[in-house]
C-alpha cells in the first residue's frame, strides 16, 4: 500500500502561475483529481515556482520510493522541463525533472532519492518551469500528488514481507500455518 499526498489548500505560493478552468487558486487547481482545472504560466519570461501544502502523511519506514506525479501539458507542440520538488516546510529536500511534451493532460513522474524528512505532516510539493516567450510555450499543471510507502511496514520498501508485519509499534511474526479470525 502507499500513502498519497494531494494539495490541501494550505501553505500555497503562486509564483507567476495562475489558476484556470474555474479554480480560484493554484492550490485548488492542482488538487483537482478530475483534471478539469489547471495552473498555467504565461506571459512572464523566466523561471517561476509554485508550492502547495499537502495533506498530512504518516512517517513511512523508508525514504525509498517517494514519487511525485504530475498531470501536465504544454500549450503548443514542443517540450518543456518541469522541476518537481518535495519541501519540508520551506526547505527543499529533493527534486527531479520531467520533460513534458503533451498538449493535453498526461501523467509524468519522478522518483526522489537521497533525502531525510523529520516531519511528514509539514510537506509541500513544488513545480518550477518557465514560459518560453519566443515559442509561446506555456507550461500547465492539471494535477499534482506524491506517493510514499505506507507507514506500516516491515521490509525495506515500506511494505510487509510474507512473514512479518508491523501494526503501530508492535511487530508480529507468523510462522507455519496461522489462522487469524475476527
Amino acid at each position: 500500500m502507499v500513502q498519497i499526498g494531494r494539495g490541501d489548500g494550505s501553505s500555497a505560493t503562486n509564483g507567476n502561475w495562475s489558476a484556470g478552468g474555474g479554480a480560484s487558486s493554484v492550490s485548488g487547481a492542482v488538487s483537482d483529481i478530475n483534471n478539469t482545472t489547471l495552473a498555467s504560466l504565461q506571459g512572464s519570461p523566466g523561471f517561476s515556482e509554485f508550492t502547495v501544502g499537502i495533506n498530512d502523511l504518516t512517517d513511512p519506514s523508508t525514504t525509498n520510493n517517494h514519487t511525485i506525479y504530475i498531470s501536465g501539458s504544454i500549450s503548443t507542440v514542443g517540450s518543456k522541463d518541469f522541476v518537481l520538488s518535495l519541501f519540508e516546510g520551506s526547505t527543499r529536500k529533493a527534486s527531479g525533472t520531467v520533460s513534458v511534451t503533451a498538449t493535453s493532460a498526461t501523467e509524468y513522474s519522478t522518483t526522489l532519492s537521497s533525502f531525510t524528512i523529520s516531519d511528514y505532516a509539514n510537506l509541500k510539493l513544488g513545480v518550477e518551469s518557465d514560459y518560453d516567450f519566443l515559442n509561446t510555450i506555456s507550461p500547465r499543471v492539471h494535477e499534482l500528488w506524491i506517493e510514499i510507502p505506507d507507514a506500516g511496514g516491515g521490509g525495506d520498501d515500506g511494505g510487509a514481507d510474507p512473514y512479518t508485519t508491523k501494526l503501530g509499534n508492535a511487530e508480529f511474526t507468523f510462522r507455519g500455518s496461522t489462522r487469524i479470525r475476527g
